[in-house]
C-alpha cells in the first residue's frame, strides 16, 4: 500500500512484519469495514459497562 512505500523510501531494506489476510479493493470498503470494527467495539464495551452496573445495583437492592 501506499504506507509501505513511504516506509521504503526511508528504509529501503524494509520487509513488512506480516501481510494482510483480506486487502479491500477500494478505500471506501476499507472505511466501511474500520467503521465496523469500531462499531463492534463499542458495543462490546457499553455492554460489558452495563452488565457490571447491573450487578451493582442488584447487589445494592439486595444489601437494602
Amino acid at each position: 500500500g501506499e504506507a509501505e512505500a513511504e516506509i521504503t523510501k526511508i528504509d529501503p531494506s524494509y520487509e513488512p512484519w506480516f501481510t494482510p489476510i483480506y486487502e479491500p479493493k477500494s478505500g471506501e470498503i476499507e472505511s466501511l469495514l474500520f467503521t465496523l470494527q469500531g462499531c463492534i467495539g463499542t458495543g462490546i464495551i457499553a455492554y460489558v459497562i452495563g452488565v457490571s452496573r447491573g450487578k451493582r445495583k442488584a447487589e445494592n437492592d439486595a444489601n437494602d
